[in-house]
């Protein structure tokens, strides 16, 4: 089994942000893949300001929105082979069980630059 820890809304957020907000949960994973599957971990977790507008759209126990770059750490679909990195909105957890791979893109090679580019400058707010 992998353990997965990740963010939950506690409460909707009104007012200041404080650590009330949010609580970290941990879940069981597998850690064997089926057909198809592949099994992620984060590496960097973005945090941007309209997730603050967009919690409005989540329920207590939601994890936590937003993107991520993830490497892939166990895998049965030729398309994502372990070691590849991938962005995804998974949210704000350390890992991620993935069943329909239409929701990964591949990192680009950015050569010797930081991963964390592609969440940034080279990604959806660059």
């Amino acid at each position: 089994m992998v353990l997965s820890k990740k963010f939950v809304l506690a409460k909707q957020l009104v007012g200041k942000p404080s650590s009330d907000d949010i609580k970290l949960v941990t879940e069981e994973l597998p850690d064997e893949v089926n057909d198809g599957e592949v099994l992620c971990e984060a590496v960097w977790l973005s945090v941007d300001p309209y997730m603050r507008i967009f919690s409005g759209r989540l329920s207590e126990g939601d994890v936590m929105m937003g993107e991520q770059v993830a490497k892939v750490i166990a895998s049965k679909n030729p398309k994502f082979p372990k070691g590849t990195h991938v962005i995804a909105h998974f949210g704000w957890k350390s890992h991620t069980l993935v069943k329909d791979v239409s929701v990964l893109s591949k990192v680009p090679d950015i050569e010797d630059l930081s991963l964390s580019l592609t969440l940034g400058s080279l990604g959806m707010p660059g």
